[in-house]
């Protein structure tokens, strides 16, 4: 029903952002009103940065909560808020402003989502939704983005939905995006399944979930996608002071998850971030610098609850 931290698909067409597809088609409207929580705990090891020219770690922990209402027999509404952040540590860097005092970077987000199913197996959605990624001293209201979402999901056969839609996104140092959106919900066998999902709070970026259910508890599978966060600067970073940084990598992680019900769930995951890059502009905008990072070390839980 809500969105998750990693999955997705690896191809191109697919974009940050895109919805956990629909999953309300003909829902009763005797079930009422349900509500999702989510913590998640990510911890990165620490790597170097280009030409070992310093090092850094972060640690990552989001919690979110959301709540789901039929509207009527074919249409429902839902809402999530999320709260969180990541805490970077940076260690013997020189000349890049973006390690000045770096420290809890701020990632909130809320987010509407209306679905309407039009018949059994076509459904329309359309997910506005406002984020605030900044450091702690940073504006609230310079920190400050939406978006909005919108597409259908068709149903080719009992197994396999897809669905196209589009994206609209504020970024942060100023260029706006019109991204194309795709969809995929494949139970491949009784087993094996191969999905989209989303990223964590603000986090835009396509990927893939491919799962194995091994039995009525127990759930493997491997998952990669792109992450791509921006986030404002406060003003102890020099020419960078006000401006914006912006990190993208790859999370490539084996996923162990544990049900025990239906209203509780745990999952464990481990892997690489790789292709890691820190982009920095400054607060009209402009790039003024970049760098890579090496390959690190990836680990974390996300626990789910129900109700």
């Amino acid at each position: 029903m809500f969105r998750r931290y990693l999955g997705g698909l690896l191809a191109s067409a697919l974009i940050a952002g895109a919805p956990a597809l629909a999953v309300a088609q003909d829902q009763d409207e005797d079930e009422g009103l349900s509500f999702e929580a989510d913590a998640l705990f990510v911890f990165q090891g620490e790597t170097d940065l280009q030409n070992k020219s310093g090092k850094f770690s972060a640690n990552r922990a989001f919690a979110s909560v959301g709540a789901e209402m039929p509207l009527g027999e074919r249409a429902s509404v839902e809402f999530e808020a999320g709260f969180g952040g990541t805490d970077y540590d940076f260690s013997g860097v020189s000349g890049f402003a973006l390690a000045n005092e770096l420290g809890w970077v701020r990632q909130n987000e809320i987010s509407l989502r209306f679905s309407f199913s039009a018949s059994d197996r076509l459904e329309f959605f359309l997910e506005p939704g406002m984020s605030l990624n900044g450091e702690s001293g940073a504006d609230s209201g310079d920190s400050t983005t939406t978006e909005i979402l919108g597409g259908f999901t068709w149903q080719f056969s009992p197994r396999l939905i897809i669905g196209p839609g589009v994206g609209f996104f504020d970024n942060l140092e100023g260029d706006d995006d019109i991204v194309p959106i795709l969809l995929v919900d494949w139970q491949i066998n009784d087993s094996l399944s191969l999905s989209t999902a989303r990223g964590l709070a603000a986090s835009r970026g396509p990927g893939l979930a491919l799962n194995w259910q091994a039995n009525e508890v127990w759930r493997f599978g491997f998952q990669g996608r792109f992450e791509d966060v921006q986030f404002r600067l406060d003003k102890n970073h020099g020419t960078a002071s006000g401006g914006v940084a912006e990190e993208a990598y790859t999370p490539l992680v084996a996923t162990a998850s544990w049900q025990p019900n239906e209203r509780m769930e745990v999952m464990g995951f481990a892997g690489l971030a790789t292709g890691g890059e820190f982009t920095l502009f400054d607060s009209n905008g402009k790039e003024l610098s970049k760098r890579t990072y090496d390959d690190a070390t990836l680990f974390g839980l996300v626990a789910t609850l129900r109700f």
